[in-house]
């Protein structure tokens, strides 16, 4: 299954969130790891990049308020993002497709809500979903970033992810 999120984020501190005009959509795919997946990917020509640790802890309202939207909103190593569906890509395909933003301020016009500046101050308005750790190691192979993730628990999943500038450059991408 292939994942489309656009990112909205430039990882600045601009208080004025881009458009989705200037926004990337990054287009991914998941998939089990085979044992020897890294074996494969040097085969192939891929080359390992980095490795990075992430810990993400994902929130939400009690009534599962932001899930019921296929809203999405997580602290990944301390810093918030939320995942929600674009409005403006077509979602006939099979793909699953999502805007990410990284502006708190323009999180809380999204969710018409103020959100917690951190997970250690929720509040009674906000549960935990999930916490977790993970080891992620990036690999490039041509214009694919190949990316393998491990919980803490052993469990083990891999995305294919490539960055395209328009919506009308989606298909070609999950094509590829």
């Amino acid at each position: 299954m292939a994942n489309i999120t656009a990112l909205s984020g430039t990882g600045s501190s601009s208080p004025v969130p881009p458009t989705l005009s200037e926004a990337n959509i990054e287009v991914e795919s998941k998939f089990s790891l085979p044992a020897d997946c890294r074996e494969r990917l040097t085969e192939v020509g891929a080359k390992k990049v980095s490795e990075t640790s992430m810990h993400d802890v994902y929130i939400d309202q009690p009534g599962f308020m932001l899930v019921k939207k296929d809203h999405w909103l997580r602290y990944r190593n301390s810093s918030i993002e939320l995942k929600y569906p674009d409005p403006n890509i077509d979602h006939a395909t099979k793909s699953t497709i999502y805007r990410e933003e990284t502006c708190k301020q323009a999180i809380e016009e999204i969710l018409s809500c103020e959100v917690p500046s951190s997970v250690d101050c929720l509040g009674e308005n906000w549960i935990i979903l999930v916490d977790f750790k993970t080891k992620r190691e990036h690999w490039s192979l041509g214009k694919v970033g190949i990316v393998l993730d491990e919980l803490e628990d052993g469990y083990t999943l891999g995305e294919i992810e490539m960055v395209v500038h328009h919506p009308s450059q989606v298909s070609k991408a999950n094509e590829e």
